[in-house]
């Protein structure tokens, strides 16, 4: 029997022979009728009830107590990674490609490069027969043609072109056929918004040659006009 259990046994019976007087458990016997005796053993008894119980409590074994020690958390497991790549780059955007009728200023461009301003009848003021019969012998349409074919901007406007319905491209090819300067005759003066006969005559052929050579690269497909703009 533990020293706890015999002070709890005997605050009991003090504290019974405080409050009855007199006890009597089978051949024992135990009480008075002393009312100053049984306050004292009641006051005993409780005492030993106390004593019992904080003996019992020292006893006890005691938890550890934790809340001094660290909190130690044991790091968690990374998420599994996902096998498909996430696309991070930017999204390839298709090139916009360019008006149609650039078409006409390319053909303007061209005129203007190749054919003398006419703005006077003096020598040297105007586009004349000498200067056609050298543009004409010198070979320049071919060498115009052959720039064009591998120039990205034209072939561009090629690739547009292709793009359109049949009764817009055809609109479109007739007026760059007929895209050249009036003469000064047809014009009523002499100015530079006019030509000479010779003036007018080589832009309409580069007028021709241009819409000509748009017509030929229009049988071919797409992959091809590309090709021709990586010689270039």
């Amino acid at each position: 029997m533990t020293f706890p259990i015999v002070l709890l046994l005997a605050g009991l019976v003090l504290l019974l022979i405080g409050l009855l007087g007199r006890i009597k458990i089978k051949d024992f016997e135990a009480g008075t009728d002393s009312k100053p005796i049984r306050v004292a053993a009641f006051s005993f008894g409780m005492a030993l009830l106390l004593a019992a119980f904080l003996v019992y409590q020292s006893d006890r074994p005691h938890s550890p107590d934790n809340s001094n020690v660290p909190n130690i958390s044991t790091p968690s497991a990374p998420p599994p990674s996902s096998s498909t790549p996430t696309p991070t780059g930017s999204p390839i955007s298709t090139p916009t490609l360019p008006k149609p009728d650039m078409l006409i200023e390319i053909i303007v461009k061209v005129q203007h490069n190749n054919v003398k301003e006419s703005y006077g009848e003096r020598a040297g003021q105007n586009f004349s027969d000498q200067d056609l019969e050298n543009f004409e012998k010198k070979g320049e349409r071919a060498k115009i043609t052959a720039q064009l074919k591998t120039d990205g901007e034209f072939l561009d406007v090629v690739l547009a072109i292709k793009h359109m319905t049949a009764s817009e491209r055809q609109k479109l090819l007739s007026l760059g056929l007929n895209k050249y300067k009036p003469t000064w005759e047809q014009l009523g003066r002499v100015d530079k918004e006019g030509q000479t006969d010779a003036g007018q005559k080589a832009e309409r052929m580069i007028a021709e040659d241009i819409v000509n050579l748009v017509k030929q690269l229009l049988t071919l497909s797409d992959e091809k006009i590309k090709k021709l703009q990586e010689q270039g």
